[in-house]
């Protein structure tokens, strides 16, 4: 039970560096993206 408190940052910064992965990956791929020939 000592170490619940750890535990939980841990995972509570585990889940923030995925959500951050997450939106940059999606930030490059909306960049390339193209509707028509042309920029979205």
């Amino acid at each position: 039970m000592q170490e619940l408190p750890r535990e939980r940052l841990s995972i509570g910064l585990t889940g923030i560096a995925a959500m951050r992965l997450t939106i940059e990956l999606t930030f490059d791929y909306n960049k390339e993206r193209e509707g028509f020939g042309k920029p979205i």
